[in-house]
């Protein structure tokens, strides 16, 4: 996330929805289920938890950024 943070920083309006498509894909992978879907989560140990739901609120942020910026 830090990576695609940095290269939005500095990405053409071109290059933004790539780094949008990325990010939404986090959001749908299956792979990412076990730490991103609120059952899963509800499994891991709550400071597990709070860390991953702050990763996806990132996430999100950074997804809206990558979609506002001109």
């Amino acid at each position: 996330l830090a990576a695609w943070t940095k290269s939005l920083e500095t990405a053409t309006p071109k290059a933004r929805p790539g780094i949008a498509q990325t990010l939404d894909h986090w959001k749908q992978d299956a792979d990412l289920a076990g730490i991103r879907d609120a059952d899963s989560l509800s499994k891991l140990p709550v400071d597990e938890q709070t860390a991953w739901r702050t990763l996806w609120a990132d996430v999100d942020s950074l997804l809206k950024r990558a979609g506002s910026q001109k």
